[in-house]
């Protein structure tokens, strides 16, 4: 039987009662102490990564231009490596509508140096305004460059230089079984990173996820914990390689219960691709 509920790990809002599973982004719903913001993450003592990037190119990459490391699937000693990676390279996102009670608090990664930035579009649907924080504290506003609701995939732009930013891995080289690690701002937290393996890949949801639906019939099934407010964070391995985009769990009462979902990196690269250079991604 598929369960009752479905949480968004990135656009999850608390009003929502079915879960998507897509994001986890809450909701605020205008119960007293119930406001969706995430507290801003600490600054982190980790160097980002560097090298140029061309934003403008069709066959945009961002840093995944690169080859991918080989992955490590055996168990690590630790995730200390992948978490200096990551943890800089991950941002927390809060965006508004017109109706100050509405308001979605997100993740998001950095994808490049100069500030483009992958989310779901869920948490990001609908805001009149959205802002940025980094890892560091730094807010900044951001623009819609594109969101695409069948993938539930948006890109994102903050004004800046020199930010730390994830390299893609391959979705060919994840595997069951493999250790990952969750990244994010979830529940009202400062940015978190949880780790879990790969439960299962290739995983359908049927199409619909609560009120959304997705094109998406491949998600990469995880036990990493995630909860509302990991929408839109990275998924990364054993080496700090982004492999997915937390977008949902499956639950019945909206909690983590062991089944979260990401969208595989190969469909991440391609939509984020097709925003940076259209703004929209193209039907056919």
């Amino acid at each position: 039987m598929r369960p009752k509920h479905f949480v968004g790990v990135g656009l999850i809002s608390a009003a929502t009662v079915v879960v998507v599973m897509w994001g986890m982004g809450v909701r605020r719903d205008g119960v007293a102490g119930r406001g969706a913001f995430a507290a801003p993450g600490d600054a982190v003592d980790a160097a980002g990564q560097g090298g140029a990037v061309d934003a403008r190119a069709v066959d945009y990459r961002g840093a995944a231009g690169e080859p991918g490391a080989a992955l490590d699937v055996a168990g690590p000693g630790d995730f200390v490596e992948a978490a200096r990676t990551v943890v800089p390279a991950t941002v927390h996102i809060v965006a508004g509508g017109s109706d100050p009670r509405s308001v979605v608090s997100g993740s998001g990664a950095i994808i490049s140096q100069d500030g483009y930035i992958v989310t779901n579009n869920h948490v990001i649907d609908g805001a009149g305004a959205i802002r940025v924080t980094l890892s560091n504290r730094k807010t900044l506003r951001a623009t819609l460059v594109g969101g695409d609701p069948n993938t539930d995939l948006a890109v994102l732009k903050v004004d800046a230089a020199d930010l730390p930013f994830l390299l893609y891995g391959n979705s060919d080289d994840v595997k069951v079984g493999q250790w990952v690690l969750a990244v994010g701002y979830p529940l009202y937290l400062q940015v978190t990173a949880t780790a879990g393996i790969v439960s299962a890949i290739g995983q359908g949801l049927g199409g619909s996820l609560g009120q959304w639906s997705t094109h998406i019939d491949s998600f990469v099934q995880t036990d990493a914990a995630v909860n509302l407010g990991n929408s839109g964070g990275p998924l990364v391995n054993t080496a700090g390689r982004l492999i997915g985009i937390n977008t949902a769990m499956a639950s019945p009462n909206g909690a983590y219960t062991g089944y979260s979902f990401a969208i595989p990196v190969h469909i991440v690269k391609r939509v984020v691709n097709e925003l940076i250079a259209h703004g929209a991604v193209k039907k056919g």
